[in-house]
């Protein structure tokens, strides 16, 4: 009877502070609150939330824009997904509906740099790019695709996986590392790689990819926002201060910021070029406070250390074998320095 009793007062209790929370869309995602996800409370008020996690950011927000957010919420301004232009990748919807660019430089048949006979050959296989050296490599990869995307998986994984930007999975809410090893799954959707923590996660991501990705690059924008480092368009040069809503897109699961749509397009023909400027900004501003031991050997560090921006975050290393150890296990380095 007790067991009973209890379970009676812990629903009365959520029911209680459901019916007080004062949103209809979560602050974070911007999507409306789901009532089995917990509320928090926050200067009086009960806050909800869509998934699991958003409190979290939420909470990390500066006080300022978390009481803009009540104000609005108490009016029943509080901003809607629609209201959030800013906050889709370039080009929104259809990106995760056509895929995402190829990011590999080299040929997934012949292994050569796609560039190496001039300009790559593109192909789009089931709404997923890919480049080759070549005519005749395209064929081959015509003739066995599975072998081949298996391979351009794997490699994707191991470019992209130390720059996610997130530590649970945005579906669950669950911890994807656990002791420096990742727990959960890696899923490459299109050319993009996305991190689950299980198999019914990923199968809900292949069941619909359209919102599940469009609440992904939400999510991923609002994490690294604070921590962007350039105040100015990493295209132009402009001033981002002087505009209201810049431009935001994702590459690589890494928040790219721009003055306007022809900036993008500009820099998704030479995306290496721009990144290395935005990793030389992030370098900069954390070298002072970057570790002084190599992650991998132990090493103290000078100044001849090799230094690789994983995400947003500087890692400095002793050599270039310890440094290649950030794409073979970005999980388990990164847990020794803090990311």
């Amino acid at each position: 009877m007790r067991k009973w009793t209890t379970l009676f007062v812990l629903a009365s209790v959520c029911a209680s502070a459901w019916a007080q929370v004062i949103n209809r869309y979560c602050p974070v995602g911007r999507e409306p609150i789901d009532p089995d996800t917990p509320t928090i409370k926050y200067q009086g008020h009960e806050i909800g939330f869509c998934c699991p996690g958003c409190e979290e950011m939420f909470l990390a927000w500066d006080q300022q824009r978390r009481d803009e957010f009540v104000k609005l919420a108490l009016a029943g301004k509080e901003p809607q997904i629609e209201e959030v232009k800013r906050e889709a990748p370039a080009g929104g919807k259809e990106d995760a509906e056509q895929g995402y660019p190829y990011t590999l430089t080299t040929c997934p048949v012949a292994g050569h740099e796609i560039d190496h006979e001039g300009e790559p050959v593109v192909y789009v296989h089931e709404g997923r790019e890919v480049k080759f050296c070549c005519e005749d490599c395209v064929e081959k990869f015509k003739a066995d695709p599975g072998k081949y995307l298996e391979k351009i998986d794997q490699q994707m994984i191991e470019q992209q996986a130390m720059h996610y930007p997130l530590s649970k999975c945005f579906i669950s809410g669950e911890s994807l590392v656990e002791n420096g090893k990742f727990t959960g799954v890696n899923v490459v959707y299109r050319n993009r790689l996305v991190r689950v923590c299980c198999n019914k996660c990923a199968a809900k991501l292949t069941a619909d990819p359209v919102t599940l990705m469009n609440k992904l690059d939400r999510a991923m924008i609002e994490t690294q926002r604070a921590a962007y480092p350039l105040k100015s368009c990493v295209v132009s040069g402009e001033d981002l201060s002087e505009k209201a809503q810049p431009v935001e897109m994702l590459y690589m699961n890494r928040l790219v910021r721009f003055c306007c749509e022809r900036c993008t397009g500009k820099f998704n023909k030479s995306p290496g070029e721009y990144m290395a400027k935005i990793d030389a900004a992030y370098a900069q501003a954390q070298r002072a406070g970057a570790n002084t031991t190599c992650p991998v050997s132990g090493e103290e560090l000078d100044d001849s250390a090799v230094e690789v921006v994983a995400g947003q975050k500087l890692v400095r290393f002793c050599c270039d074998k310890c440094a290649g150890k950030l794409k073979s296990e970005p999980d388990a380095v990164l847990s020794k320095v803090g990311g």
